[in-house]
This record gives structure tokens, sequence and C-alpha cells, in this order.
């Protein structure tokens, strides 16, 4: 760096660096712009160039002519640098030909002061290219945070979508920590549901005796509390705590906080769905229990009245067996006679036998259903 007098410190967020190879002119551009921003100096490209190597700087007024190394050449180094890519540029040269303006604008250069120039014209130039470079941060900072908004509400997004298929608190738990660790969050959670009290952790196999009994101490706390890096979430039906909250950063943990609260809210809705649709399968089971006894009931009678016929069956063909031996006695048949009347029984009989065998099937069928049904009922 150049040794006449030195940097110049101003009350001001915001360093100009003067680069010219002519000591009064660096002198005229410390003048134009001491007051309002520190000013540094170097007289060459390369000193420029070192200074930037490991300092930073909010513009660069740099002199075209320089021995060694021109501006123009300076300039395009710093835009071929990520570090230094986005510095503003004014050019300072003492030609004003078209074709000299044109070499600035493709070395890289943001604007343009002919020598001899007036400092008030510097100090609007260096004002407009400083007050422009904010202008494109701010909007860029502004882009990325929608962007990582976007992407951190699209994960609370995907998470309502899934917890619509968790059937049970388990199912919803795990959901809930995966969307924490897509966050890179770690965290152990507690859902209290009609039915049960379920515990888990992103860390561990399950929560720690201590967090279950922090979550159930403060569960009737504040909504979001507090605690060195740890943040606890209280809802009616669920509490999570954040081990490693990041409250270094304010506007990213205030975007985690609304959006684990968004998230946390959506499981105290899915917890409460969960409930009714517990007690609704219940009133269907024991509807359905019931139902299943008036069908066991309805199957063990048509079981007993085939059981039954059948008796009755056997006893009509016996009692016709006794007749006819009685009857045979007491007629004077021949044998043909008897033997035609022996056939036609017979023939009638192999009917009867075929169909006290079917219900014998049928009775089969009705014992299977009636042992299923009670099974059913048992279970």
């Amino acid at each position: 760096m150049t040794n006449d007098s030195g940097n110049t410190p101003a009350n001001t967020p915001y360093k100009v660096l003067i680069v010219d190879d002519e000591a009064p002119n660096r002198l005229l551009m410390e003048t134009a712009l001491r007051q309002e921003y520190t000013v540094i100096k170097a007289k060459s490209g390369a000193e420029c160039l070192e200074y930037l190597s490991n300092q930073t700087v909010d513009l660069i007024v740099m002199d075209v002519r320089m021995p060694n190394m021109t501006g123009y050449e300076a300039c395009r180094a710093i835009k071929d640098q990520f570090s230094t890519k986005d510095i503003p540029v004014i050019f300072l040269s003492a030609y004003t030909e078209l074709e000299d303006k044109l070499k600035g604008y493709e070395a890289g250069g943001d604007d343009y002061l002919t020598k001899p120039c007036e400092l008030k014209e510097v100090f609007v130039k260096v004002r407009a290219q400083i007050a422009q470079k904010n202008a494109i941060l701010n909007t860029r900072n502004m882009a990325m945070t929608a962007m990582t908004n976007s992407s951190e509400l699209g994960m609370v997004n995907q998470f309502y979508e899934s917890s619509f298929s968790c059937e049970t608190v388990e199912k919803l738990a795990q959901q809930i920590i995966d969307t924490c660790r897509a966050f890179s969050l770690e965290c152990s959670l507690q859902i209290r549901s009609s039915s049960q009290v379920f515990n888990a952790s992103s860390t561990r196999h399950d929560c720690t005796a201590l967090e279950i009994d922090l979550m159930e101490q403060i569960r009737n706390a504040d909504r979001i509390l507090h605690f060195g890096k740890r943040t606890a979430f209280n809802f009616d039906n669920v509490s999570l705590i954040i081990k490693n909250m990041p409250r270094e950063d304010d506007g990213k943990c205030g975007r985690l906080n609304d959006h684990l609260a968004s998230l946390l809210n959506g499981a105290e809705a899915r917890i409460e769905s969960i409930d009714s649709e517990n007690e609704q399968r219940k009133v269907v089971l024991n509807e359905l229990h019931v139902a299943l006894g008036h069908v066991n009931g309805a199957v063990k009678d048509v079981e007993s009245g085939i059981k039954l016929r059948q008796r009755q069956t056997a006893g009509i063909i016996a009692g016709l067996f006794d007749e006819m031996h009685v009857g045979f006695s007491s007629l004077s048949l021949s044998e043909e006679q008897e033997e035609f009347f022996v056939g036609l029984v017979n023939n009638h009989m192999d009917k009867v036998v075929s169909l006290f065998t079917s219900n014998t099937d049928v009775e089969k069928h009705f014992i299977s259903i009636a042992n299923d049904i009670t099974r059913l009922m048992k279970a």
C-alpha cells in the first residue's frame, strides 16, 4: 500500500479502494470520499490485487493507465475471482473516446470517470454504485431467503401429505422425526392419544427418563419455550424438544419456530383424527361382534335343525323296514312280488341315503362357519 498519509478511516461501514500510480490523483479521490467512506489507497494493479487477496472493499476507483498492469487488466483479474467479482469498479481516465469506454465495459467495469473530474461527480457516482451493489445483495439475500423458506415450506407440506396416511401414533411420530431430520434437527417427542402415551427420539432408541419427565412437566407451559440451545413446543396432544436449535441465527431460528409450530399443529389435528378413527373402529367392531353373535346363534339353530331332520329321517327309514317285514309276513306274495317291492323300496332308499349324505355335507359347512364365527368373536 502507499505511504502517503496511509488509510483514512471514516465513521462508515463502507470501504473504497483508490488505485492510481500518481499520488495527486489518489489524494484528490481521498478528498472527495473521506467524509463518508473509509479510503484505502494502492499505487498499482498488483498492489490492489495483493490487498484484495486477504481483505475486502465495497468499491474500487481504478486508474486506467498504470505501468506494468493497466486498470483494465487489474479489473479482469478482480472479476475472475469469485471472492471479488461483485465489487463495483469505476474507471478513472483522461481518455474520453468510445473505444476506451468499451474497453472498460469489456473488462468488467461498472462506471467511468473522466479526468479532470469534479469531486461532487466522484462522490455521486461512488454513492450510486455502492447503493446499487447493496440493492443487488439485498435482492440476492431476499431471493435466497425465499428459496430457503420455500424449500422448508415444501418439507412441511410434505409432512402434511404424509401424515394423512399415518394410521397410528407410532407412524406419525416417525414422520415428525423424519421431518425434523430433514431440517437437520435432533429431537425428542411425546404424543398423547386417548389410548396411549408414546415417546420417541431421533438420536436413540427411546427418550431418556429425564426427557420424558421434562416433557410431562412443560406440557402446560408456553407454546414455544427456549432454554439454552433447546426449544420446546407444547400442544395439547404432542410435545417436541429440539436439541440443536440454531439460536445464533435469528432468521433461521424464527423460520424454524414457525415451520415446526405449523407442523405440530397439523400433527395435533392428525392425532385427534386417529383417536376418532379408533373410536369409530371400536364401535364398528362392537356392532360386528353383536351381529356375529346373532349369526352364530342362527347357524347353530340351523345345525340343530339339520341334526333333528337326520334323526327323523333315520326313524322313518327304520319304521319303514319294520312295517315291510310285518307286511311281508302277513301277505301272501309271490317271490316275484316280494322282489318287486324290495327293489322299489331299495330304489327310494338310495334317494333317501343320497339326501341324507347331502345334509351331512351341509352340516359340515355350517359347523365350519360356526367355528369361524366363534373364533372371530374371541379375537
